[in-house]
């Protein structure tokens, strides 16, 4: 994968005495969607608590207290990986630092109308003028503030702002869930005995032993109160779901955007197989793991027999695609990915991955898949060529990084040093899809 910024997860859990546990447990399962910097907040007695701190999420819930808590989990921003961008936000009318020793760690307490934040997405306009340094959720909150009603204030803000946002609020006796008028980014709603979660993805409320109930909709805001819920809408707009959530970006055993994402990549892989007649190979194998379920697929369909020879060394984690800087993902792909010569060796391999971004990942798989005397080296993509930057929370910084910029079929193959490469074409893509005029496509056209 390329360089691609700010994707993140979102998890909370209102009113169940092990909140704390649940939620950190919860936001353990998104850890695909951010690996730089992570956080959590908890409501106790009026007061909510912030703990954030950077790398991987801990396997040990913070020392934080309470019945409702929210977390977050953020992918890497070329340039601003620091503590000061770890989410969640907060806001009061009292704040408090808790002086801690360790570095990279922050523990803030807000007292008086207390509201805090973790959000998914991209805010592209609204803010203008909003006294606040720092990211676009710093900028919100700041403009939300702390309120006796903050139902309204939250409310307000929202229908100023535009751009791309699924969004859990903590506040001294609610949780509150928004999800933007085209609904770029998922949330889903789901129940624990008396109490209530909210997810990016349906996968994690199944990890701590929720029960999935419903997305929040487009346009939506949703409050779970201690006498009940609360419900307004935002505002309404064409749906706009984002394609790169089904292609890459959610857990496989997720359900986004009402679909199966486990059973769309398998489909989507036969439908490449069939694109691809003509193709004749000794294996089929995948760039581990977001390749594997479309690998399959094409091996079904095509009766080539799939073999699983490139695979990642688990003691170098991590996605390439979520890296900070270029050394660093290029080094985390030397680290991770292995060949096994004995069955690649005199043999012609396709090769079937998601998607191709600036194309670093592939490049180093097909370096290591010649050194282990692969014949031939043919490469499959599961989604069109990506061409576009996205502004609505997989935001690219620079398109030149693109490997299909100003770059013909025949240039990216002799880039990428296959034999031959065959993407999947726009209709076969959305063939599978379901309700596919609702979805955002722009960075494939």
């Amino acid at each position: 994968m390329g360089e691609l910024k700010e994707e993140c997860g979102v998890f909370g859990v209102y009113n169940h005495k092990d909140a704390v546990a649940l939620a950190h447990r919860g936001i353990r399962g998104l850890q695909h969607r951010g690996e730089e910097s992570w956080g959590q907040a908890s409501l106790d007695d009026g007061v909510i608590s912030i703990f954030t701190a950077m790398g991987l999420i801990s396997t040990k819930a913070p020392q934080l207290h309470g019945n409702s808590s929210i977390c977050h989990t953020r992918y890497s921003t070329e340039g601003s990986s620091h503590i000061s961008n770890a989410q969640p936000f907060g806001v009061a009318d009292e704040v408090t630092e808790i002086f801690t020793s360790e570095p990279g760690i922050l523990h803030t307490e807000f007292r008086g109308n207390p509201v805090a934040v973790a959000h998914n997405g991209n805010l592209t306009g609204g803010l203008e003028g909003v006294c606040a340094q720092g990211s676009d959720t710093k900028k919100l909150i700041t403009m939300i503030g702390s309120s006796e009603n903050p139902v309204q204030a939250i409310t307000a803000a929202l229908k100023t702002v535009e751009g791309a946002y699924s969004l859990v609020f903590l506040t001294q006796d609610m949780m509150i869930a928004a999800r933007d008028p085209s609904g770029y980014r998922p949330l889903t709603l789901g129940t624990m005995g008396h109490g209530w979660i909210l997810s990016s993805e349906t996968a994690a409320i199944k990890d701590i032993g929720g029960q999935v109930l419903r997305d929040i909709a487009a346009g939506e805001m949703f409050a779970i109160t201690p006498t009940g819920f609360l419900g307004t809408s935002i505002g309404q707009s064409r749906l706009s779901e984002c394609i790169f959530e089904l292609v890459y970006l959610a857990r496989q055993d997720s359900i986004v955007f009402g679909q199966s994402v486990y059973q769309y990549r398998h489909k989507a892989g036969k439908e490449l197989a069939k694109e691809n007649r003509q193709d004749r190979a000794d294996l089929v194998t995948s760039l581990p793991s977001a390749g594997d379920i479309y690998a399959i697929g094409y091996s079904q369909e095509s009766g080539i027999p799939f073999e699983p020879v490139i695979f990642r060394n688990h003691y170098f984690p991590g996605r390439s695609f979520i890296k900070p800087t270029q050394m660093e993902r290029e080094h985390t792909i030397d680290d991770k990915l292995r060949v096994v010569t004995e069955a690649v060796y005199g043999r012609s391999v396709i090769v079937i991955d998601d998607s191709v971004v600036s194309g670093t990942n592939i490049k180093n798989a097909v370096i290591k898949l010649k050194m282990a005397g692969a014949k031939e080296i043919h490469l499959r993509i599961a989604s069109p060529p990506y061409l576009h930057p996205c502004y609505w929370g997989v935001d690219t910084p620079s398109v030149d990084r693109f490997i299909a910029y100003q770059r013909d079929i025949y240039q990216i193959q002799k880039t990428l040093g296959v034999d031959s490469i065959s993407y999947l074409s726009m209709e076969g893509m959305l063939k599978h899809v379901f309700r596919p005029y609702d979805k955002c496509t722009k960075c494939f056209r």
